[in-house]
């Protein structure tokens, strides 16, 4: 409840209304009789047979290593049955080669106990987050904890589902981080997109260019607290939160944000600007349209970039690093002479062909290291053939499909329209924030199709969704998970999930259920009052 009445002081809900919700939700979530699990199955039958089920459980492993972190899992679930005169209780993991998606699974519930079948260790994993799920739609009711028996064979529609978080505005402790983690892979989110720097911070370790934090990491805002803002991440607590990470079959996907967004990074090496000057770092809620981006004609810039890189090698295992290439002012590289000899060196006719060459050098760059790029997509930009871009501009998605089929480009849908999560979820919410930015709902978010209408084939370039969290209103991790749910769950169903088999109707009949869960957890959440 602490939770709740924190979110309740920054979302303008009544009080009044919030209890209603939490009675609502209680009431209701305490008789559901049948599955709710997020993100939807793709196949699922429930029998009418009744199991008995135990909390005296025996797992095995059949092809795979002893997860100790899915046995864990599992028997905190059955901690919950109450019933301990049931016969013992088989839970068995079994690899199953004919499971050919990577992410897919099987699960079955019956007379002989619970058999969860995966070709991955990943499929595994979902499987046995349904499992749990499964089991908390079934509360007891009578002397005897019982569930349906049922089937699913489920894989995801599209491969990647992500949600992302920016602790260059305002940092984000690590033990916030695992928390949410934990809150998104139990939901089958498989990629946690960490935005690590931007004007207003520097927020990753780099041992050869430590006045990225010593001097980029501290932000000359201290508002009404008088407190100087800062915070950055070690190379070792990064890899540690990339361990925790990856044990929960999540990927951290760092940004290191260029050529634009770069103020941090040119407060603390200044030389790396066009015309260099000492700068401070940004106040958190000044946009920079007209801050001066990196020098690209500055060769010793790659030189640095590659250290960058090198080193991030070292830290994350994921095969991506996202850099950005959005909201650039050019009008620096049209005054600069390195920039201008670079520009007639290559053959160039526009100032905005930089930003091109640039692009291809860095995904070169990161070649070397085995490592993809992906970038923020900005219109009538050319970019590496097979390298993904993110569709994020409001109402350009008719406009950015067409350039990837035509660039031969992958594809990542974060369209604002449908999930900009630090976007208010009511009137309410918007208090406090610029008047440009739209309301986004939670239907509005169920509404997403991420396949735009296309055929799997016309499709097959679209590699799946995410969710940004902007942190220039996200002070804490509150604040965060307050915007984050329950259009997570939304989201989790757009990316998982094929549009024959969603429904706003019986989305909303399971809501309730998972915000039980989240506040069992103590995980805040906005009350969706108004459905």
């Amino acid at each position: 409840m602490n939770y709740l009445l924190k979110g309740l002081k920054q979302s303008g809900v009544a009080l009044k209304s919030l209890l209603l919700a939490v009675v609502l939700i209680i009431g209701i979530g305490a008789y559901a009789q049948e599955p709710n699990i997020f993100p939807e199955p793709n196949s699922m039958r429930v029998g009418i047979e009744w199991i008995t089920l135990s909390n005296d459980i025996v797992t095995s492993f059949k092809g795979f290593d002893d997860d100790k972190h899915l046995i864990s899992q599992v028997k905190d679930a059955f901690k919950k049955v109450e019933n301990t005169s049931a016969d013992v209780l088989q839970v068995k993991f079994i690899r199953d080669k004919k499971v050919d998606n990577t992410q897919g699974y099987t699960l079955s519930i019956g007379k002989k106990g619970i058999v969860i079948k995966a070709s991955t260790e990943v499929g595994l994993f979902y499987g046995v987050q349904t499992l749990v799920q499964y089991l908390d739609s079934y509360p007891k009711l009578s002397t005897e904890h019982r569930v349906k028996e049922v089937s699913i064979e489920d894989a995801p529609r599209f491969g990647y589902r992500s949600l992302m978080l920016d602790p260059a505005r305002h940092f984000i402790p690590v033990e916030d981080v695992e928390r949410y983690i934990d809150a998104m892979s139990f939901y089958k989110f498989n990629t946690l997109h960490f935005h690590l720097t931007d004007d207003h911070g520097w927020r990753i370790e780099i041992k050869k260019y430590p006045r990225l934090t010593e001097v980029g990491s501290k932000r000359d805002a201290t508002h009404d607290d008088g407190i100087l803002k800062g915070g950055f991440y070690t190379q070792e607590q990064l890899k540690d939160l990339v361990a925790y990470a990856n044990e929960r079959h999540v990927d951290l996907l760092p940004e290191i944000d260029i050529p634009g967004h770069g103020h941090a990074l040119l407060t603390a090496y200044p030389e790396y600007a066009c015309f260099p000057d000492t700068t401070l770092t940004a106040e958190i809620h000044e946009a920079y349209p007209h801050a001066e981006p990196i020098c690209i004609g500055n060769p010793k810039f790659y030189e640095f970039y590659e250290t960058i890189i090198q080193e991030m090698s070292t830290i994350f295992t994921c095969k991506e690093i996202h850099v950005g290439g959005d909201e650039v002012n050019k009008d620096a590289w049209s005054k600069c002479p390195k920039c201008q000899q670079l520009k007639s060196k290559e053959g160039l006719k526009k100032d905005d062909e930089l930003m091109d060459h640039l692009f291809a050098e860095i995904t070169k760059i990161a070649a070397k290291y085995d490592k993809k790029i992906i970038f923020w997509h900005e219109g009538g930009h050319h970019y590496p053939a097979g390298e993904t871009v993110s569709l994020w501009r409001l109402g350009t998605a008719k406009e950015v499909i067409a350039d990837c089929k035509k660039q031969n480009l992958q594809l990542i849908c974060v369209p604002g329209e449908h999930a900009y999560f630090d976007y208010p979820q009511s009137m309410s919410d918007k208090e406090y924030l610029p008047a440009w930015i739209p309301v986004l709902t939670l239907k509005k978010t169920y509404e997403f199709d991420p396949g735009y209408g296309l055929s799997k084939e016309d499709g097959k370039f679209i590699r799946g969704v995410e969710a940004t969290m902007w942190g220039e209103s996200m002070k804490n991790m509150d604040r965060i998970f307050y915007m984050t749910y329950p259009r997570a769950f939304a989201l989790a169903d757009a990316g998982w999930t094929e549009m024959n088999n969603r429904s706003w109707e019986k989305f909303k009949e399971k809501l309730p259920h998972h915000l039980i869960i989240l506040m069992k957890k103590g995980i805040n959440f906005r009350p969706p009052i108004e459905l």
